[in-house]
């Protein structure tokens, strides 16, 4: 799946630059902070939001190929609003402060069916409680959505000093 470079024209190119220009003209107290993201969290009963979703296709490298996989995903973007309950109470102080967020991502390039499943483990339970019955409406609901999870940090097994943070049976709050 290689996309095609569009040329833009030379008054397209302007335009941007224009934008661009007026952008750059702002004041640093009227440009947005970007906002922080976490590595790992403990485990534990977390509010969040989820601020986005999106479905796109990223160029992964796999344990024991050479060349590159373009693997359909949907990658999503969960903010910490508290944490309700640790797995381990003494980790209290490592909990990160409101407003942090953390990408997850559920990849269907190998195992589409458990690609499914693992959705249905993080939001089905939502459905009843959004009026609908289809993971792909659920999905589409999802954005903005005030949800308690259970989340977890995982250690990638193949990757050293890697870790995922890892969102499931989120319920509607």
């Amino acid at each position: 799946m290689t996309e095609a470079k569009k040329e833009i024209s030379a008054e397209e190119a302007q335009v941007a630059i224009d934008l661009m220009d007026s952008l750059l003209d702002k004041n640093l107290d009227e440009v947005a902070d970007l906002p922080e993201y976490a590595e790992q969290v403990p485990n534990g009963m977390y509010m969040l939001t989820i601020i986005s979703k999106e479905k796109k296709v990223v160029s992964i490298q796999e344990k024991d190929k050479k060349e590159k996989t373009n693997a359909p995903c949907i990658q999503f973007v969960y903010e910490i609003n508290e944490c309700l309950e640790l797995e381990k109470e003494e980790e209290r102080e490592k909990v990160p402060k409101a407003g942090i967020r953390f990408n997850e991502t559920v990849f269907f390039h190998r195992d589409v069916e458990k690609a499914n499943s693992v959705l249905k483990a993080k939001f089905g339970d939502l459905g009843p409680s959004l009026g609908v019955e289809r993971l792909g409406e659920i999905i589409n609901k999802l954005e903005g959505l005030k949800v308690g999870a259970l989340v977890k940090t995982k250690k990638d097994k193949n990757k050293e000093d890697t870790y995922y943070i890892q969102a499931t049976n989120c319920k509607l709050l």
